[in-house]
């Protein structure tokens, strides 16, 4: 039986990062579409209301979408990307993150390369995975597909590509994964 943070989990977090930081890391968006970027330090970065483009940069970042349809970058370090209400772009990088889209129809981007993403929240047939065919030798969603290792791992589901661990996504089983949920990122 798999262990993973509920979201009672997150809400904790949040709130730790809110005391500690109650103005954040100075990039936070106050409603309308912002574009973010944290620096190479550690951020906490909250955009708020709407549309936004959020980026954390190097560092440990906890980055949080709000409402609106966000896209979030976690960078290099090992992050914190949370999506919010709306359909969110959650795009880990390097180091091994932590994605969780919460509402909507959210995309969790994999990149051939990248550390481990871990997964809380995937809903089979509302969320879909994004491939960075850049990253991939294969020049298709499909082939890519075809080359990545779908496993099962107690109620998870392990993604790996050329022996590289893309993502481990939590109370997915193996089987639920088809082409149809992949697109082109």
């Amino acid at each position: 039986m798999a262990l993973y943070p509920s979201s009672d989990f997150y809400l904790l977090l949040l709130t730790y990062y809110s005391l500690l930081y109650p103005e954040g890391i100075g990039n936070n968006g106050e409603g309308g579409a912002d574009r973010i970027e944290g620096g190479e330090d550690d951020d906490f970065i909250d955009g708020g209301a709407d549309n936004d483009d959020i980026s954390g940069g190097a560092g440990v970042d906890f980055l949080l979408g709000g409402g609106g349809a966000d896209t979030i970058s976690g960078g290099a370090g090992n992050d914190i990307l949370m999506g919010g209400e709306g359909n969110d772009t959650l795009y880990g990088g390097a180091g091994e993150d932590r994605l969780s889209g919460f509402g909507g129809s959210d995309v969790f981007v994999l990149s051939g390369g990248d550390a481990n993403n871990i997964i809380y929240d995937y809903a089979d047939g509302i969320d879909q995975f994004a491939l960075e065919l850049d990253s991939f030798t294969e020049s298709t969603v499909a082939d890519a597909f075809g080359a990545l290792s779908i496993a099962q791992d107690g109620s998870s589901t392990t993604i790996t590509y050329d022996g590289d661990l893309l993502a481990t996504v939590y109370n997915v089983t193996n089987t639920d994964l088809t082409v149809d949920d992949f697109v082109e990122f």
